[in-house]
């Protein structure tokens, strides 16, 4: 049965086999059947070369003036994924992609396995260890593939199963352990940068006589961040944490048009601009319709991997990356073709409102209803409705920045997933207890 928050369940011996049973089920069923290991071309070879210089001071260098230089996105994207990669690869016995999709595994079973102990104070543990087995494995494809997403779902749904227990239950400790992991889902893959906006949600809902200390556990969190900004003021002389992500919008906005110069662009920015007006390519009027924008690999697909490819080169071409903003270039390309722009935007919300909407609504509207049904569980809801209301802005940004591509949910997919799947089973319990009973019209 499902417990009341707050009240720590004393596990029977039946209770603990069938947890352990389910999360060994879980296990299995991400190793096996196996599937075919899953590449991105580019990403996963940029993604190698940058984990086999994981261990020389050439990782950290953009303007490596060395004939071995590497492909300017290998040294802008961050690094933990790298990291895990480079582990892999000193696995024996085992092929480089095949220790990687060992290593997602054993991860996979650590999500299994922590879950239910960080949410022990507030529910069953059988109910937890189902929820995150079913939830995980939605994301079976990306555990077997050369490929950030499976690591950074790991840290992001750690982040958000202590946020669900630090707001039923609030401590400094949980707060820290939300920020820390946040913080890693950021340095795994750039694109979860959206779901820091978690840790001010936590400030204005920390109880007030905790609220500072709060403030100092998510600022303890950020560190690692901190510590990539710092070297990225000595890589780039900026301290973006998202460098990569310009470079995705500069594509973007090549799509839409000519980029314009400026009097005062600097001599890279100049040479950036002028080589994607003369490489680049731009879609036409039909690939902009709202059925068209996010189709996979229709043209304005074609069109963005052409000019990401473009924008690349010419830095490598020119030397050096500093000095370039892309992010700069990007908005006033993006002014320029506002009517465009604003076509791509729509293009944006066709696709966020018929396919990934509707999973993100269920999970608020039966939190909602958790919520109002059993008061006990309204702290539970608030978390879950805040989850989503992140989840649509993250969604929201990368549809108005970059080319969809629907590997961007999947990081995000498992915590909806988890949030439901757990709402759902304690709303049944409540509507349970207040059916009426045969022959009396009340409500137990």
């Amino acid at each position: 049965s499902v417990l009341m928050p707050n009240q720590v369940p004393q596990s029977a011996f039946a209770t603990r086999v069938a947890c352990i049973l389910f999360a060994v089920l879980s296990v299995i069923a991400l190793a096996y059947p196996p599937l075919p290991i899953l590449t991105l071309l580019g990403d996963s070879a940029q993604y190698q070369e940058a984990a086999e210089r994981i261990f020389s001071r050439s990782l950290f260098d953009i303007d490596d003036t060395t004939g071995d230089r590497p492909h300017i996105a290998t040294s802008l994207r961050p690094p933990l994924f790298p990291l895990l990669l480079a582990l892999a690869s000193r696995l024996p016995g085992l092929t480089h992609s095949d220790s990687l999709v060992a290593l997602h595994i054993i991860l996979g079973a650590v999500l299994v396995g922590a879950t239910p102990l960080i949410l022990s104070r507030h529910f069953h543990p059988l109910l937890v260890v189902v929820a995150t087995g079913f939830s995980i494995y939605s994301a079976k494809q990306v555990a077997w593939g050369v490929m950030s997403e499976w690591l950074a779902m790991v840290l992001l749904f750690l982040s958000c199963v202590s946020y669900l227990s630090w707001i039923s239950h609030t401590s400094a400790q949980r707060a820290f352990v939300t920020s820390l992991c946040a913080s890693l889902a950021v340095l795994t893959r750039a694109a979860a940068l959206p779901w820091l906006l978690l840790l001010p949600c936590m400030v204005m809902q920390a109880p007030r006589g905790i609220r500072r200390n709060t403030v100092a556990a998510l600022a303890g969190g950020l560190v690692p961040l901190l510590i990539w900004g710092a070297i990225n003021i000595l890589r780039t002389g900026s301290f973006s944490l998202v460098p990569y992500e310009g470079l995705n919008l500069l594509a973007t906005a090549r799509s839409l048009g000519p980029i314009p110069l400026n009097p005062d662009d600097t001599g890279p920015q100049r040479h950036l601009i002028t080589t994607l007006n003369e490489h680049g390519r731009e879609v036409s009027d039909t690939a902009l319709t709202a059925h068209e924008v996010h189709r996979w690999e229709g043209e304005f697909y074609d069109a963005f991997h052409a000019n990401f490819t473009n924008t690349t080169r010419a830095i490598e071409s020119y030397g050096t990356s500093t000095g370039l903003r892309p992010g700069e270039i990007s908005a006033r390309a993006l002014r320029t073709h506002a009517e465009r722009y604003q076509r791509f935007l729509r293009g944006g919300v066709y696709t966020l409102v018929t396919e990934y909407a509707p999973l993100i609504l269920a999970c608020m509207v039966t939190a909602t209803w958790l919520a109002l049904r059993a008061p006990q569980y309204a702290r539970w809801g608030l978390g879950v409705v805040t989850l989503c209301v992140i989840a649509i802005a993250y969604l929201t940004i990368i549809f108005g920045s970059m080319l969809w591509l629907p590997r961007y949910f999947t990081p995000v997919k498992p915590i909806l997933l988890f949030c439901l799947v757990t709402s759902t089973s304690l709303l049944i319990r409540a509507l349970a207890r207040r059916a009426p009973v045969r022959g009396n019209s009340g409500m137990q």
